[in-house]
């Protein structure tokens, strides 16, 4: 299996992170995809990088989980007050989000 890595932009040479945003969550982003520049044609850079934005889009994915398991809670009725806060405490004290 290939290790995720950097793309090259074929004309600038800076190199970006692009991450595909999944199909459940395409509504809550608005996007198909994720591109950001890395601003660096350097490769050892870049990985650095690309290793930082990577954190920061899983953060991302993972907060529109719970935004969307909140609306789909309140949708159906099951309104437990602090459930879903008490878990994105959780999430945020492991350190993960605030990479």
């Amino acid at each position: 299996m290939r290790t995720a890595s950097p793309w090259r932009h074929p004309v600038s040479g800076i190199l970006y992170f692009r991450r595909a945003v999944p199909a459940d969550l395409r509504s809550a982003v608005g996007r198909r995809e994720i591109k950001i520049s890395l601003d660096t044609k350097d490769p050892i850079e870049a990985r650095l990088r690309f290793f930082r934005a990577s954190l920061e889009c899983e953060q991302l994915f993972r907060e529109a989980r719970l935004v969307s398991l909140e609306a789909a809670s309140r949708a159906r009725g099951d309104c437990r007050p602090g459930r879903l806060g008490a878990d994105r405490r959780r999430a945020g004290a492991d350190g993960l989000a605030d990479a």
